[in-house]
């Protein structure tokens, strides 16, 4: 069998000296993934998935090296095109049963609180969809939140290993691969001048929102590892690549991921920095006003923002309905529109809500009743909001506890929980595959990493089972 040697690879991201072909071809495959060319693409995985399933029955793989690669190569996938990484995560899932049935476990004794929370929390999706009409409407997306935990429960049961410091650094490394064709891409296209628009990432199949998701996990990721002593290849290039990303978030007008960058970003430095914390909270506080006023002046998007808020905040104030009709097309007119309407039909729908797949019609048609004739229907732009109003009170308490859980795994380095709190204020992230994606997948490897009972290190690595 041939193998490719990768020395200078294994010191940063992998743990296994030898790597077999047929993976590093995977890995420049999902690189050059984009919904333009998954025609080509998407055959070739399953040709090359093929390959390895040959190579396993003829015994000239190790399947253990293949789950190992996989995992990473899953992490690597989570930022480009959606069927990539959908595909990647059901061969694992393959694999991995293969594996279990191959393998039966005899210690059954894991801790998989979290992955117990989450299947539930979809067993709560699922009966929601299925009382609602049309029923099982938008099932196809909320079905990550069924194979993950399955994913980590077969890792564990079967005490497989990874390298949690490789996983985030796997996973920055895509965010740079990425941003730099996304560039070329629009330079070839003509599309990049003076700055960087929300455009940019239009190539990939996201919206600048989710591309800003994307980027501000890999700035979190970039501070659980200078957190824990390490960094991304070194110091300096770490820190560059962090402002780096904070640049292109400010450019594609990713407005709420830069603020929750930010703020993890200050509560580092004020955990690390050794001064009176009075003297810390005024550094920090005139720190962040700076970075407002910087924003407001280079970030077009966060200018017009504030001062239709101002706009709109006399509108209010003045009952003047006019303003608001005409105007409810704009962002911060219909963030607040959806957002009062939500608040309205919460409280008519306090028990078992109005149907996840109901959401935004049901909110758009009552705002257009209303006279708001200009406004495009959207969901509530806030996930807790989002569960409350799809599930019922009941199911918006179970997400917070399920919320409390995730919290107590990451409450030493929380930089990560931190991040999706603050973007859940405005975003449903969890209505659409790519946020299910990162916070479920993340998060679940985030747990383990704090898993006494399963974790190991090894030479200078966080290993965990998997």
């Amino acid at each position: 069998m041939k193998y490719i040697k990768v020395n200078n690879l294994e010191k940063y991201f992998f743990t296994i000296q030898k790597i077999d072909a047929s993976i590093i071809l995977l890995f420049i495959l999902t690189t050059f993934s984009y919904p333009f060319n998954s025609n080509y693409i998407i055959p070739l995985f399953i040709l090359v998935y093929g390959l390895q399933f040959y190579k396993l029955l003829s015994r000239k793989i190790d399947i253990k090296e293949l789950l190992n690669y996989n995992f990473l190569l899953l992490i690597y996938s989570a930022v480009f095109f959606r069927s990539t990484h959908t595909l990647i995560l059901a061969f694992n899932l393959v694999f991995l049963i293969a594996y279990t049935f191959k393998h039966t476990p005899k210690n059954l004794k894991i801790k998989c609180k979290l992955e117990v929370y989450t299947l539930f929390f979809f067993v709560l999706i699922a009966i929601n969809l299925m009382i609602f009409k049309p029923v099982f409407k938008g099932i196809d997306t909320y079905l990550y939140i069924l194979f993950y935990p399955i994913l980590f429960l077969l890792i564990k049961l079967n005490k497989l290993r990874f390298s949690i410091t490789s996983a985030l650094k796997i996973y920055i490394s895509s965010i740079i691969i990425v941003s730099l064709q996304l560039l070329i891409l629009n330079l070839i296209e003509n599309k990049l001048h003076l700055k960087i628009g929300t455009f940019f990432a239009e190539k990939l199949g996201l919206t600048h929102v989710y591309f800003g998701l994307c980027i501000s996990v890999a700035c979190s990721f970039i501070l659980i590892l200078f957190s824990k002593g390490k960094n991304y290849f070194n110091k300096k290039i770490s820190v560059f690549v962090l402002l780096f990303f904070i640049v292109l978030l400010a450019s594609i007008s990713a407005r709420a991921a830069l603020f929750g960058v930010l703020i993890i970003v200050l509560y580092y430095i004020f955990n690390r920095i050794n001064i009176h914390w009075v003297k810390k909270c005024l550094l920090l506080t005139t720190m962040f006003f700076i970075s407002i006023a910087l924003s407001y002046k280079f970030v077009t998007r966060v200018k017009n923002d504030i001062e239709y808020a101002k706009k709109l905040y006399y509108s209010v104030k003045n009952d003047n309905k006019e303003d608001i009709i005409m105007n409810s097309w704009r962002n911060i007119y219909m963030r607040y529109l959806v957002t009062k309407y939500t608040l309205d039909q919460i409280k008519e729908n306090l028990v078992l809500g109005v149907g996840m797949q109901n959401i935004k019609e049901k909110l758009g048609k009552k705002i257009h009743k209303d006279g708001y004739k200009y406004f495009n229907f959207i969901n509530p732009h806030n996930q807790y909001l989002h569960i409350f109003l799809g599930m019922g009170v009941f199911a918006f308490i179970y997400f917070l506890m399920m919320l409390l859980e995730i919290y107590k795994e990451q409450s030493k380095f929380p930089f990560f929980f931190i991040l999706i709190l603050i973007l859940m204020l405005t975003e449903s992230i969890l209505d659409r595959a790519k946020g299910i994606s990162l916070f479920f997948l993340f998060s679940l490897i985030l747990y383990m990493n704090n898993n006494s009972k399963l974790l190991k290190t090894t030479d200078d690595e966080n290993s965990s089972y998997c």
